[in-house]
C-alpha cells in the first residue's frame, strides 16, 4: 500500500468517526439524562397545576352588570382573581397589575379576560369604584362555590384555560412581566381560544 492509499485510508476512518460520533453522541446525551433523572425546569413563571383541575361553572351575578353563565368562559382565557376580604389594597393592587397585562397584550387583548371571584360580595361603594375603574372587569359576587374549586395555598391568582380548566396559579404579589410572558407564550401556540 503507498501513501496515498494511507492517507485516504486513514482520512476515511476519520470521516466514518465522526458520522458515528455525530449521530451517537445525542443518543449518548438522552441516556446519560434520562439515567441521572435530570429535567430541564422549563420557562414558566406561574405553577403548572398537574393534572389541570375542570372547574363546574354554574351562572353566576357579575356585579352591575347582569348575568355571567357558564358559556362566558368558553373561547377566552381567563385571569381569576380570588379576594375573600371585599377587595381591599392588595387585591386593588393585582387587579392594577392584571389590568397593565392585560392592555400590553395589544392585538391579543380580545383572546383574555379577567374576573375577580368575590365569595362574600361587595359593598356598594367599593363595586362602583371598581366597576368605573375597570370597565371591562367581571366582579362576581357571592361566588363562594366558583372560590372553593380553587386552593388558596396556591396562590390568588389562577389561569383558567377557554375548556373550563384551572391550569396554573400566581401568587399573591405576583410577577406581572412573568404573567406576561406566560400569557403570550401560551396565545402563541394555543389552539383553543
Amino acid at each position: 500500500m503507498n501513501e496515498e492509499e494511507a492517507r485516504n485510508q486513514r482520512g476515511g476512518r476519520r470521516m466514518l468517526l465522526l458520522l458515528l460520533g455525530v449521530f451517537a453522541l445525542p443518543v449518548v446525551l438522552v441516556t446519560l439524562l434520562y439515567q441521572f433523572q435530570w429535567r430541564p425546569e422549563g420557562g414558566s413563571y406561574g405553577v403548572l397545576r398537574e393534572p389541570p383541575r375542570l372547574l363546574a361553572l354554574s351562572e353566576m351575578q357579575d356585579f352591575g352588570a347582569g348575568k355571567f353563565g357558564p358559556e362566558r368562559w368558553k373561547d377566552k382565557w381567563s385571569l381569576v382573581l380570588v379576594d375573600a376580604e371585599g377587595c381591599a389594597a392588595d387585591c386593588q393592587a393585582q387587579l392594577h397589575s392584571m389590568r397593565q397585562v392585560h392592555v400590553a397584550l395589544n392585538k391579543e387583548i380580545d383572546r383574555v379576560q379577567r374576573i375577580l371571584v368575590l365569595p362574600r360580595g361587595i359593598d356598594a361603594q367599593t363595586g362602583a369604584m371598581l366597576r368605573q375603574r375597570y370597565p371591562d372587569l367581571h366582579m362576581l359576587v357571592d361566588a363562594g362555590a366558583l372560590a372553593a374549586q380553587f386552593d388558596p395555598s396556591a396562590g390568588s391568582l389562577y389561569l383558567v384555560d377557554p375548556l373550563g380548566n384551572w391550569m396554573m396559579s400566581y401568587p399573591t404579589g405576583f410577577d406581572p412581566k412573568g404573567l406576561m410572558k406566560d400569557l403570550q407564550r401560551l396565545l402563541k401556540y394555543s389552539w383553543v381560544g
